[in-house]
This record gives structure tokens, sequence and C-alpha cells, in this order.
């Protein structure tokens, strides 16, 4: 039985005919054994060891003597932020462990984890509580000493979690410019540039409050390529943008206009080098920082593809790299749909194709949706008139936009059974209303928060 797809049984109970009812079974399976396999815990044991004899930690060819520090320190901010700092100091458990973890409001319902106090804060949009998390952060870090062992663990989300404006914006000037950014359909790797350069701790700005303590940023990856300058938009890791390329990010939008002056103001001041830029390759704040990816969306598409192996399906882990724009990649992806089904190319019948990354959505419409049930709107409009065709796609995080919903589930009977409700696709997809389509099928992915987070895992699906 699933360990993550609250709805189930009745995404099951939906379908048309029992060889739909399998293939739904088969692919929900395997989207809920890829959310298992990227849970904190589970990357975590695999990559960081404790030699209890030597009193050594073991993280992928680094050594720590732990002997060598009087003071460890976890600082830790993302989705998957609570997992992670319960694993580090379950595993540091004979150590005095202290700090700070700042995690998603709703998603920690305690104040402490072995010591570590627990902050929430909010996303994808940051607030007051994210500020003073970031403050007190700041506050910590200045304590770090020579003899400080300092656990940064990150994960997505962190970019808002953890939010301290520089002096000239304020926090409402960095909210509006992040929602016009994500309303423009900005890839994340563009937020983040525009955020690290109107923040005092994003862009390595972390790494220099650390500088003298022995640093190990330990990193679940939720963007696409695993670029650790860009994941919660790279704290402790050093950054090749710029403020120029800020500035150009917000006229490629035509945004200039609509976020806040001061934002557009400060990244001017930043271009004429009034404010300094963030922290390059070679700065000497890095000396001590490690900064090693644990896992991302590469390992829940095989947890994934696994899973449709041993049930039978011909397996493509086709991309891990999808983007672009949500109802333009449902083009695509319905396109290998109809190929498959007619010529049976690339693997043969059946055949399972598995894609990781995240798509991107330009809000036109007044409707309620998110990029994966965009994207499964917009696969059901194409695939209609094949048989025995099944799609999901969710967010591995359990969120996907502003809704309660991970995702959603389109088959080849999808259109029809809304044309029976008398309910017009295309004009859904046209007022960017996926979640009230789905909704409205019974066909919304419901898995709650996941407490992790690395992107965003689709499957097709092909008898």
């Amino acid at each position: 039985m699933p360990r993550n797809v609250k709805n189930f049984n009745k995404l099951l109970a939906n379908a048309s005919t029992k060889t739909i009812r399998k293939m739904r079974k088969d692919v929900m399976l395997a989207l809920d054994n890829a959310v298992e396999a990227v849970k904190p815990f589970n990357l975590l044991k695999r990559k960081v060891k404790l030699d209890t004899r030597n009193e050594t930690l073991l993280i992928q060819g680094l050594k720590l003597r732990l002997t060598r520090y009087e003071r460890i320190v976890v600082i830790a901010f993302g989705k998957a932020s609570i997992q992670m700092t319960s694993f580090v100091t379950n595993l540091l458990r004979d150590y005095y462990v202290e700090g700070i973890t700042v995690t998603p409001h709703g998603t920690a319902g305690f104040k402490e984890i072995n010591g570590v106090a627990v902050v929430e804060a909010s996303h994808p949009v940051p607030d007051r509580m994210s500020v003073e998390a970031a403050e007190k952060v700041v506050e910590l870090a200045g304590t770090c000493d020579e003899r400080t062992l300092v656990f940064v663990l990150i994960s997505g989300g962190g970019s808002a979690l953890l939010a301290m404006p520089v002096e000239d914006v304020s926090l409402q000037d960095k909210i509006k410019t992040t929602e016009e950014l994500l309303k423009a359909g900005a890839s994340i790797h563009e937020i983040n540039t525009i955020r690290k350069h109107l923040s005092a701790v994003k862009g390595g700005r972390l790494a220099f409050y650390l500088r003298k303590s022995r640093t190990i940023s330990l990193i679940i990856s939720d963007v696409v390529g695993d670029d650790v300058s860009v994941i919660a938009s790279g704290p402790t890791s050093p950054d090749d943008s710029t403020y120029r390329d800020a500035l150009n990010i917000l006229r490629k939008y035509n945004l200039v206009e609509r976020v806040p002056e001061n934002v557009v103001r400060h990244l001017k001041r930043g271009v004429d080098g009034v404010v300094p830029e963030t922290p390059k390759p070679g700065d000497v704040v890095f000396e001590n920082v490690s900064n090693v990816v644990i896992g991302g969306v590469y390992d829940a598409c095989r947890a994934a593809s696994l899973h449709m192996r041993r049930r039978g399906y011909r397996v493509i882990i086709l991309s891990t790299h999808l983007v672009g724009e949500a109802r333009e990649v449902g083009k695509v992806i319905s396109g290998i749909a109809a190929t498959s089904c007619k010529i049976g190319y690339p693997t043969g019948k059946p055949a399972a194709f598995v894609f990781g990354g995240e798509t991107t959505v330009t809000v036109r419409g007044n409707g309620v949706g998110g990029r994966n049930q965009e994207l499964a709107l917009s696969v059901a409009m194409r695939i209609h008139n094949l048989k025995n065709v099944v799609f999901a796609s969710i967010g591995t995080d359990g969120v996907d936009g502003p809704t309660e919903a991970a995702g959603a589930l389109s088959d080849s009977t999808t259109l029809a059974k809304a044309r029976g409700m008398g309910m017009d696709a295309e004009n859904y997809l046209l007022q960017n209303d996926s979640n009230t389509f789905f909704t409205k099928l019974g066909d919304v992915i419901l898995t709650g928060h996941t407490g992790t987070n690395v992107g965003d895992v689709c499957i097709l699906a092909i008898r």
C-alpha cells in the first residue's frame, strides 16, 4: 500500500476500464516510491556515516574527526529541514548539538528537535517569521569560531523561509518582486538570481558569517542540474551571477515598472559598484566550506523507474532536466505517447517514460492551479484519441502551486469524462484553472507535505 498518496483508492476508483485501473495503480505506486526514496532519512543514511570507534564522520569522501571540535551547530532551512535535523541530531546523539531549524508553517508543531530550536516561516513568499529566522541564524553564526563544526542543512524552499533583505529593500518589496516573477513564469534559476542580490544571507553571504568555522552544507537539490548556487539561493555557495544579470531578468519579463522602485534602485547601485557583489568563486569565505549534494530528482526518477520495470513495463528515464512552459511541455509528452502507441518506438510495449525537472506556468487567467496539474491537463487534451495511456505528475514536496494537491493524474479517457460533465478543457487551460478541472473529476493527487523536495516527477505509461 502507498505511504504517501492519501487518495490512492479514489484515484483507482475513477478508472473507466480494468486496464486503466491497473495502469493507474502502477503509476501511483511508482510515484509513491519516488517520494519515499527521496525522504531525507533515506538519502542521508546512504551518504553520511559515523565511525564511533574513531569518532569520525564520513560524508562522501570527507572525513571529520569530531574530537577536533568543541561545539557542533546545526543550521537548517527548507522543506526537508525537520527530517534532516532529526537525522543529524540522532546520529550525533552522544554529542551536544545546538542550532536552529526553519520549516514551512504547519509542518512542525513542536519547538525543538533534540536541542535544536524549530521556527516556522512562510513559503513560497516570505513573511516576518522568515526575517526573524534569518536574524537568529546570523546571530548564531556570529558565535561560531575555529573550534565549531557547523552543519548547514539545505533543501528546496529555503529561499523564502530564510529571508533577510538588504538594508535599502523591505520585506514587502521582496515579496512583491517574488510574486511578480512567479506570475511571469520565471524559472527558479532566474528567481533565485534576483533573490541572491536582494539578500543579506543568500548568494554565499551566509558563508561570510560562518567563515571562521568548519562548515559542511548537506544539500537536497530541488533544481534542475543540482546547481548548489541556485538551491535555496546558494547561501554557502560561490555566486557566478551578477547584479547586471538580475536587472536583465526583470527586463526580460517586462517587470522593471512592476516591481518596487527600491528593488530596481538597489540592483542598479550594484551594477554601478556602489554596493558589493555577492562572494564569487575563490573568495576566502569559502575556504572552510564543503557543499555536498546528497540527493536530487534523479533519485526519485530511478525509484519510479524501478517500480515500473518490476510491473512489466519497458522503462526509459527520458529526462531529469524537464523545463519549459507546462502546457507546451504537455504537447511534447503527448507526442511521445502518440508515437509509442502507433509504432512502438522507442521501447516497445508496454512502455513507461519517466521525467524529472520543473516546468513553469505563466499566469494569464484567473483560475487556480499549479505546474503539475496544468501539465497533466495539457497532456489529457492530446491523448484522448489514444488507447490505454496514463499520465501523472507531482511535486515531490506535496504542494503544486497555491493548492492542496501535489499534482494530477490524467488518462486517455479524461477528456471524454470532462465533456460528459459539461467541462471545456481548453477553457480551463486558458484560465490556468487546472486544479478546479481535476478536482471536479476527482483526479487531483493528494499527499500533504512530504517532508522533502527534489522538484517534480512525471510518469507516462502506455499498454
